[in-house]
């Protein structure tokens, strides 16, 4: 969820982060994650829920500025808030067609998108932009490297050239371990691999993703979707 206060301001804390956004920032929640929320005295908010299946590719952005307060005074940020102002009124004033509402919702998304990819605190940081190079050279050594059971902290590290150490302090900023990033992008691929139905046996998705053991990764899997990988709807594509 993205939250921006309107007037007063409001607290949030979660996973050991804690902030106070004021009128001209805002912030994001991960729904999945516990947090604390509350306010001293009567606030409104802009409040977007949006689904993280549709923020896929850029999740790794997302989660690394959850729980901040950023600035929408200017550029991408001031943007956002005046195109959420826009779609209110025109939700309120106007009947608006299905196809109306998915188009006004594709530029909502890229317009947050733009604005978590380079917000202003992160730019002026020397320090944050070298650990979102480091990141993004492990999350893509991760993804080429999947179908290895033997992906360890140490292997990602040693490929990076960083050490195991710096590997998991990169990792403490976010709200997963590097072994539990590891495995929900294992059962993410599983799944895409399942819909699409680009696989021949059950065990053999599971050794593209790196589980040896097809009963282990089932049960897993169910705990993780709410079904088997069997059952498993087909997006009819390959």
């Amino acid at each position: 969820m993205i939250s921006s206060p309107v007037t007063g301001s409001v607290r949030f804390a979660q996973k050991n982060r804690q902030l106070t956004s004021s009128p001209g920032q805002f912030f994001i929640e991960l729904s999945n994650l516990p947090y604390e929320f509350y306010h001293l005295q009567q606030v409104s908010l802009y409040v977007i829920k949006v689904p993280l299946a549709l923020l896929t590719p850029q999740m790794g952005t997302i989660e690394r500025q959850f729980a901040r307060s950023l600035s929408i005074d200017e550029g991408a940020g001031r943007l956002l808030v005046f195109q959420i102002r826009q779609i209110l009124e025109l939700i309120q004033q106007h009947r608006l067609a299905a196809l109306e509402v998915k188009i006004l919702e594709q530029q909502l998304l890229n317009l947050i998108v733009l604005t978590l990819s380079a917000p202003k605190e992160v730019m002026m940081s020397s320090s944050s932009s070298i650990q979102s190079v480091h990141l993004k050279r492990i999350e893509h050594y991760v993804h080429l490297h999947l179908e290895n059971p033997a992906l360890t902290p140490a292997m990602v590290a040693a490929a990076c050239h960083i050490s195991v150490r710096y590997l998991h302090k990169l990792f403490a900023e976010l709200p997963y371990s590097f072994s539990e990033w590891v495995k929900e992008l294992r059962l993410k691929q599983a799944n895409h691999i399942l819909k699409t139905k680009s696989y021949v046996t059950i065990d053999e998705v599971a050794h593209r993703v790196g589980y040896g053991d097809q009963g282990y990764f089932s049960r897993i899997y169910k705990q993780h979707f709410g079904y088997t990988p069997r059952d498993t709807p087909s997006t009819g594509t390959r």
